[in-house]
């Protein structure tokens, strides 16, 4: 679902702006590898900050497979509890990018993503499958934002 919401203050960047693409696992390596390469498909992303949460079998060495230099990997060490605010927030202070695009290890990215949801100055888009018609079922779990304000709000908080 396309949910626009407004930020104090708010973003002065192009609305096509790069985009870095953030995403935390804790042993899901197989199944990003599976959806990674709809993320580099698009000329927008950057960069793709994979914060890897404590995985049994890290995921660098499936990843690099890709040989791609906007792929990051953020290892965590010693974390035995899943931590979904603090993994991502791991990942602001290497965020290269004016933009934000937080997706979880399974979301693929449609083709014309960017070009069918535009983020404009002092919004930020999310989908929540509960208020989601058909069509927009596939914005759950996501966040677009700028990252400028991300960081204004103090980053991401499951409360």
């Amino acid at each position: 679902m396309r949910d626009l919401k407004t930020f104090p203050g708010g973003a002065n960047g192009s609305e096509k702006s790069r985009i870095s693409v953030v995403c935390a696992v804790m042993d899901r390596g197989e199944m990003l590898a599976k959806v990674l390469p709809t993320w580099l498909a698009h000329d927008r992303v950057a960069e793709v900050i994979v914060v890897d949460w404590s995985s049994m079998e890290p995921v660098s060495p499936l990843l690099a497979q890709f040989a791609d230099d906007r792929i990051k990997v953020l290892r965590i060490e010693d974390k035995t509890q899943w931590h979904l605010a603090a993994a991502f927030n791991s990942a602001l202070p290497h965020v290269q990018t004016e933009q934000i695009l937080k997706l979880d290890a399974d979301y693929l990215l449609a083709p014309r993503f960017f070009e069918s949801n535009i983020l404009h100055s002092h919004e930020f888009i999310t989908g929540d499958w509960r208020l989601a018609s058909p069509r927009e079922s596939g914005l759950n779990g996501l966040i677009w934002a700028w990252t400028q304000d991300i960081a204004r709000v103090g980053g991401w908080d499951e409360r």
